[in-house]
């Protein structure tokens, strides 16, 4: 869920009308967004985020505001194969299920959503579950929510005691794995996959998993450290920019970072709690200040260490550090130079091409041309025939 979203999401909780909130709970084939992306509806048609945009999106829009007219969630499949004129808008060949979630101001579902956004203001790590699917004569309970968090805290209810027994797994699995995909469960504990057809006639749960808040550190003041500030807000991460110039460490050079410390790099790194999403850029005015940088970050384990270089620079500092018996395994994750071959050389294409890179390690994916890629899919198809993943959640068996 983006800054954005949250931001209003909490206007809606906290204003006089009913809203709805479309989620896509599950795909197959090709389709423009996986599930999990989300998008706020008004009564009077406007729109917050993005599902996808195009027919399928406008369809959404539509039956969302019918839906607010009666006062009832629904959900919808959108068949996107082109099998009608109108179909042939979609411009995606697979199929994808939305839930429409109307929630009035004073539910007990939008005050779950509610502390939820809370717990994510103050760096919480809550687990969503949601009821996306019911049987039919227990459609009532379509959107029915029930929030976790690690120190056992538990609120709102679920239709079913099991139902509750396995979001509480998946969130402690969640918690366990650092895992970052929402999933969809059935009352069996079976996992939907991508292949799987939905069974529109069983309990079935999304279990979104805690908000990973990526956030980008950058050892520098100068001018790329300021087009890389200024991309990487725009992205949502979270910015710290560190210098131990007064003249360039400050509010006025870098307004849209989250925080700024003029101190010494060593000094301003030990003050900063480094984990899995935390992104590091070296960019500082010359090698003494690099290596300081490089010492004081070599015992920790962001999820990325890069360092703006030149190859030849790159090289030398590289050979140093080998020499000085650095290990193999750091040196190996140490991306110099950082970002991707894209020709750059501005200050701002040389941010794409890092802020690119650090997007392409966070995705886990592979930085292909998405045209090389597909065609390469298209020229060797693969066959996905397994319907089902099986998964055991932390001592609960969900097979």
């Amino acid at each position: 869920m983006t800054n954005y979203l949250q931001s209003a999401l909490w206007d809606a909780c906290n204003g006089p009308n009913p809203f709805a909130l479309a989620t896509i709970t599950w795909v197959k084939g090709s389709t423009p967004c996986k599930p999990g992306t989300q998008m706020l509806i008004l009564p009077d048609g406007s729109t917050f985020a993005s599902i996808g945009g195009g027919y399928a999106e406008a369809k959404v829009i539509r039956l969302a505001v019918g839906a607010l007219a009666e006062h009832r969630s629904r959900k919808c499949v959108l068949n996107m194969s082109a099998s009608s004129e109108e179909e042939e808008q979609l411009m995606c060949c697979g199929r994808m299920e939305v839930l429409i979630d109307v929630l009035p101001p004073d539910s007990a579902k939008a005050k779950i959503i509610k502390s939820y956004l809370e717990q994510i203001a103050i760096g919480g790590r809550p687990v969503l579950a949601t009821v996306v699917n019911t049987p039919e004569e227990s459609t009532l309970h379509l959107g029915a929510k029930q929030m976790f968090l690690p120190d056992g805290t538990v609120a709102g209810e679920l239709p079913l005691p099991p139902l509750e027994l396995l979001a509480r797994a998946a969130a402690e699995n969640f918690w366990l794995n650092n895992k970052a995909k929402p999933v969809r469960i059935n009352l069996s504990g079976r996992v939907a996959a991508r292949t799987t057809n939905i069974n529109n006639s069983e309990w079935e749960l999304l279990i979104e998993p805690p908000p990973r808040l990526a956030k980008l550190i950058i050892c520098g003041g100068g001018h790329l450290a300021l087009a890389l500030a200024n991309l990487a807000e725009s992205l949502e991460f979270r910015v710290t920019v560190i210098d131990d110039r007064p003249a360039l460490a400050n509010r006025e050079r870098f307004p849209k970072a989250d925080a700024v410390i003029c101190a010494n790099f060593r000094s301003g790194l030990a003050a900063l709690e480094l984990d899995p999403d935390s992104y590091v850029v070296i960019v500082t005015r010359g090698h003494r200040y690099d290596r300081e940088c490089f010492e004081a970050l070599s015992s920790s384990s962001p999820a990325y260490l890069g360092m703006v270089a030149n190859p030849d620079r790159a090289r030398a500092f590289l050979d140093d550090l080998r020499r000085e018996g650095f290990s193999r395994s750091l040196l190996d994750n140490f991306y110099i130079p950082a970002g991707l071959d894209l020709g750059a050389g501005t200050p701002e294409e040389i941010a794409l091409s890092i802020m690119a890179e650090i997007t392409q390690i966070r995705r886990g994916a592979g930085g292909l041309s998405l045209a090389a890629k597909n065609k390469e899919k298209w020229a060797c198809p693969s066959s996905e025939n397994e319907s089902i993943v099986n998964l055991s959640w932390h001592g609960v068996n969900l097979s």
